[in-house]
């Protein structure tokens, strides 16, 4: 007797909206991809409330992951770094892949006041304020926000969907 083979259904892969919004179980995966595919606008407004909830769980799962590595490789990439200066070498083989060691330039600037003489003897003065940024957290220390904003040097635009963050049900 020929052996038997088991024989698995695939649900299909949800290529349209029409597909997103029947009814039919969608996981996960799936709606990430329609959304690649699709777009994330358009996906995200035809969300269930079920959809909309899995997604909300799978992006925290995925911001935490995605944190826990970016410490992890951290610490590997300073570990390495540390064992390339005692030896001498800048390249360290594994089996699947290699940490290459470049040099690293840092470079220090002058202050604005010396560009600004700079600009001058050059006779680009008009350039100033193309090149010279501000840090407004300084400023705001310093000046305070109400002075900033009473001379039309900040304005703030509110957007109320404008951002979004993960974290633990409580």
């Amino acid at each position: 007797m020929p052996p038997t083979r088991k024989v698995r259904f695939r649900t299909p892969e949800p290529k349209t909206l029409e597909d997103l919004t029947s009814g039919a179980a969608v996981k996960v995966p799936q709606l990430i991809r329609l959304a690649e595919n699709l777009g994330t606008e358009e996906v995200g407004t035809n969300l269930t409330p079920e959809q909309a909830s899995e997604l909300a769980d799978q992006g925290y799962i995925s911001d935490t992951m995605q944190k826990d590595l970016v410490k992890e490789v951290k610490v590997i990439k300073e570990t390495l770094m540390a064992y390339g200066k005692k030896h001498k070498i800048k390249d360290i083989l594994g089996v699947d892949g290699k940490a290459v060691i470049s040099a690293s330039t840092h470079t220090v600037t002058g202050s604005a006041t010396q560009l600004a003489k700079l600009l001058k003897k050059e006779g680009k003065t008009k350039l100033f304020d193309t090149l010279v940024g501000v840090k407004l957290g300084e400023a705001k220390k310093y000046l305070g926000e109400m002075a900033l904003k009473q001379y039309k040097f900040i304005t703030s635009k509110t957007e109320s969907y404008g951002k979004i963050g993960f974290k633990p049900k409580k």
